[in-house]
């Protein structure tokens, strides 16, 4: 219709109204879009914060549970600490929500701060004499 009237030249009165009216409708749809979309960002912040208040909830009350019987907490933490690290690290993977929640990359980076905070707790000092021999073994390479 715009391109009918757009050839008329005495109608520049009628294009110069529709196309106003085109650009109102427009400018609506935008900010009908606009409030829809924040709307759905706003119930995905929304659903958030509940399950984060949901588990904040349950890791209180799991510590709370523990705190209340100190026996009970030593003899997990004991019954832990006597596994070997490859046992702690599958039992950390088993028990970490955030880590199965993270992408494979973030999944690797928690294993290898786990294991330096094991190494760390244990005193193991990491060496990279072998890496050094190597570079040597290279020569003027």
């Amino acid at each position: 219709k715009l391109a009918r009237i757009s050839a008329d030249p005495t109608r520049a009165k009628d294009e110069k109204k529709l196309r106003e009216d085109i650009a109102k409708l427009r400018e609506e749809m935008a900010w009908d879009i606009a409030e829809k979309e924040a709307a759905a960002q706003q119930d995905a912040i929304d659903q958030q914060i509940e399950s984060i208040d949901e588990y904040i909830e349950y890791v209180n009350g799991y510590y709370e549970e523990l705190f209340k019987h100190p026996a009970k907490l030593i003899a997990e933490m004991k019954d832990i600490m006597k596994k070997t690290d490859a046992e702690i690290i599958e039992w950390l993977k088993a028990n970490n929500s955030e880590f199965q929640a993270s992408s494979e990359t973030t999944q690797e980076s928690m294993v290898i701060g786990w294991q330096n905070t094991l190494d760390a707790m244990r005193g193991a000092v990491k060496t990279h004499w072998e890496e050094v021999e190597y570079i040597i073994s290279q020569g003027d390479e």
